[in-house]
C-alpha cells in the first residue's frame, strides 16, 4: 500500500479563522503524487476510479482562545461531508493545538475530496501552522492495492 497523494503546508495561514470562517485547507508542497492526483494549487484530490480511499491529515492550530468555542475539520467529498474532527463547547487556552484523523471515503471515478478547517467562537485569529521542514499540517490519501 502506497500513498497516492502526500501533501503538508509549507507556511502558516495567519488570522485564517476563529469567527467562523471556514477554510479550505491548500497544501502547497506535494511528497507524493501517484497519477497526479492532487492539486496543490486548489487543495483538491480527484480520484482515478472508483474505490474506497483512506485519508489522513494533520491539522496544526495556534491562536487559540478561551473564547473559541469550536472546532470543526470536516472531511468534503463530491459525494458526501465526513466531520472528522468537532470539538463544542470548547474552554481552553492553547498555544498549539493538534488535530489528527483518518476516515475511509468511497469515491467514484473523477470525483474530489479536500479538508476544511472551521474555528468559532471568537475574532479571526487563529493560525493553522505550516512549515518547510516540518510537516505540521498535512493531507494524505492511500487506495489500497486490492
Amino acid at each position: 500500500m502506497g500513498y497516492t497523494f502526500n501533501s503538508m503546508l509549507t507556511s502558516n495561514l495567519n488570522n485564517s479563522t476563529g469567527d467562523g470562517t471556514a477554510v479550505n485547507l491548500v497544501c502547497d508542497q506535494v511528497l507524493a503524487n501517484q497519477n497526479s492526483v492532487y492539486d496543490n494549487s486548489t487543495g483538491q484530490m480527484t480520484s482515478v476510479g472508483s474505490a474506497n480511499y483512506m485519508f489522513q491529515g494533520n491539522i496544526c492550530l495556534s491562536g487559540l482562545t478561551i473564547l473559541h468555542t469550536s472546532v470543526l475539520v470536516e472531511l468534503v467529498t463530491s459525494a458526501r461531508t465526513y466531520n472528522v474532527a468537532d470539538f463544542q463547547g470548547l474552554s481552553l487556552n492553547s498555544s498549539v493545538y493538534q488535530i489528527n484523523f483518518a476516515q475511509v471515503a468511497f469515491l467514484s471515478a473523477d470525483e474530489t475530496a479536500f479538508v476544511r478547517v472551521t474555528v468559532d467562537g471568537s475574532f479571526k485569529t487563529v493560525d493553522i501552522l505550516g512549515n518547510s521542514t516540518i510537516s505540521r499540517t498535512n493531507f494524505a490519501g492511500i487506495l489500497p492495492v486490492v
